[in-house]
């Protein structure tokens, strides 16, 4: 062996340890359920979880997770899940992974984090706190009426001739008689949607429907 190779091998601890010191913590990143940001109107009564890693060195990987779910943002705060805690579990999914806490309702909304620990058991920070809301799970759920008009237009039927009709217009005009903190509009229709909303004595504003 030469004599530089003997002056190396003790230093091979000392850079394994300086390598393993700067290496990243991992992260949770992306936080998704049904593999959307933050739905609003979840069907699924067991919604599929997920989140990618982030976080440098080389063979990194996630050894275990724990998953936290709760009613109330400020439960979720300090650190508990009252609707499902699944501890430390250990795998390395990160995808599809069905909530399997209390029984979930129509129109509750949920606040969800998770930690990860890597391949040396060092247990990384919360993640960025998620959220998905239910939408309706029962057709009783359903309490609205269509708003429609009644249709006497001819069915067109031939194949020889595109037919477009004009566009239809639905209108229903409301009042909350008190004060909104927050609103969530179920709605189901083809093609567009368009909700107006008019504070007194300004004209109307768009926004994006709920569903």
């Amino acid at each position: 062996m030469s004599s530089v190779l003997k002056r190396l091998i003790p230093l091979l601890p000392l850079f394994g340890s300086i390598c393993a010191a700067q290496e990243a913590p991992l992260r949770t990143e992306r936080l998704r359920c049904e593999y959307l940001s933050s739905p609003m109107t979840v069907e699924a009564r067991e919604p599929r979880l997920s989140w990618t890693l982030a976080g440098d060195g080389r063979g990194q990987r996630q050894t275990a997770y724990q998953i936290l779910v709760a009613c109330d943002l400020g439960l979720l705060g300090r650190d508990k899940g009252d609707l499902w805690d699944t501890g430390k579990r250990a795998g390395d999914q990160t995808t599809q992974i069905a909530y399997s806490g209390k029984p979930l309702v129509s129109r509750q909304k949920c606040f969800w984090k998770v930690r990860i620990w890597d391949r040396r058991g060092k247990v990384s920070r919360w993640s960025e706190t998620g959220t998905w809301s239910m939408g309706f799970l029962q057709p009783a759920d359903w309490k609205a009426g269509w708003i429609s008009y009644r249709d006497r237009s001819p069915l067109h039927t031939s194949r020889e001739r595109l037919y477009l009709p004009p566009p239809r217009h639905y209108r229903k005009s409301f009042e909350t008689g008190k004060p909104v903190r927050r609103a969530v509009l179920y709605g189901s229709a083809g093609n567009l949607r368009r909700l107006s909303q008019r504070p007194p004595g300004q004209s109307a504003v768009s926004f994006k429907p709920a569903s």
